[in-house]
């Protein structure tokens, strides 16, 4: 695949099937990166097709971002981090326990106790800020991640990538846990807030070049409440522009995700959509009613990864084979081909231009 020219925008969605990574030309050969996934090679997606094109990563990326500290959308970003000396980092303001603990170890010396997976990552990447004069930048609703002036980008148009979530309301809620966080046991006070699941916390973004916008999922889902998740984000930008043509569905497509608002008064009538799926576990995600309800929504629509046979001999050896064909137990033998959809416009286009890569498919 060719670069993109110096006035084109081009957002690149990676998904193999068990995690996500977004790579963002804002112009002028400025890149940004949200997320961190690996490829076949167990390095991070970004990098590796940043490389491909000939993009010298440790002068172009100015912007790395963790939308939240999932393990499917922070494997690889220290390395990523590594990469990209002169990139600004930016995380949620909101953190669960194991990723408040990692601030701790940072910024004040503090003993901890194991880490879980995203935290471990999370830490990794602070103690690379730290070492550096890298800016780590926090994010919560209507933060701007990185801003470029119109004239500073071939297209003559200013961008901006701002963070629609979590809210000022899951910050609060954040701060009353810390304040707290000392005297945490067994008998602590019934009225103390719980712990809210990483999807909460997950920064959805906004991507605005001129008057066209890209909206980013991330994993943040709706919870019926007007002062979190996509509820919140609603009643913060209605009646704000720009709209968006393209949509990174949230949360894999889920149902858990949805709110019609969303699709009424922040999209520009019916975008184009990309999903990346979780093909790992019992439930993956998005089943058959989520894809009905995409291709309903969506002008057109797509996944970044789709399942593919591998012959049960291939995959589990001869013994094994012979065993599980014997029995009467029904078998997944699929595996997933990751793959790559890639959007490119410029700001006089009236629909951006899609290209497919790997297992990236069209529903």
């Amino acid at each position: 695949m060719k670069l993109p020219e110096a006035n084109e925008i081009e957002l690149s969605v990676f998904g193999p099937g068990y995690g996500e990574s977004i790579v963002i030309h804002i112009g002028s050969g400025k890149w940004a990166i949200i997320d961190s996934c690996l490829d076949d090679n167990h390095e991070p997606a970004s990098i590796s097709y940043l490389t491909a094109l000939g993009i010298p990563v440790e002068e172009a990326v100015i912007s790395v971002s963790a939308s939240h500290w999932h393990d499917d959308h922070v494997k690889g970003l220290a390395k990523t981090l590594e990469a990209c000396p002169k990139a600004r980092l930016s995380v949620g303001a909101a953190l669960r326990r194991e990723e408040f603990l990692a601030f701790l170890q940072v910024h004040e010396d503090q003993p901890v106790k194991i880490l879980d997976r995203g935290g471990s990552e999370l830490l990794n990447c602070l103690k690379l800020a730290a070492e550096t004069p890298r800016q780590v930048k926090v994010l919560q609703e209507d933060t701007i991640v990185l801003d470029c002036d119109a004239d500073e980008l071939a297209h003559n148009r200013r961008v901006e990538l701002r963070a629609l979530s979590p809210s000022s309301k899951q910050f609060t809620d954040f701060l009353r846990r810390i304040a707290d966080f000392p005297n945490k046991s067994e008998g602590s006070p019934k009225h103390r807030i719980s712990e809210p699941s990483r999807n909460d916390l997950s920064v959805a973004m906004l991507l605005s070049v001129g008057q066209q916008g890209v909206l980013l999922g991330a994993d943040l889902e709706e919870r019926g409440d007007r002062l979190k998740g996509w509820r919140a984000v609603v009643e913060a930008r209605r009646g704000r522009h720009p709209l968006s043509h393209s949509f990174k569905v949230p949360h894999h497509g889920s149902r858990n995700a949805h709110n019609e608002d969303v699709w009424n008064e922040m999209l520009e009538g019916k975008p184009t959509s990309i999903v990346t799926p979780m093909n790992k576990g019992r439930h993956r995600l998005p089943n058959d009613t989520d894809l009905e309800r995409l291709r309903t929504l969506s002008s057109r629509c797509y996944l970044t990864s789709t399942p593919r046979t591998v012959p049960l001999k291939k995959k589990y050896g001869a013994e094994i084979a012979k065993l599980i064909n014997a029995s009467e137990v029904k078998f997944d033998a699929s595996a997933y081909s990751g793959g790559r959809v890639t959007i490119r416009w410029t700001p006089d286009a009236r629909a951006p231009n899609v290209q497919l890569f790997g297992g990236a498919i069209k529903v």
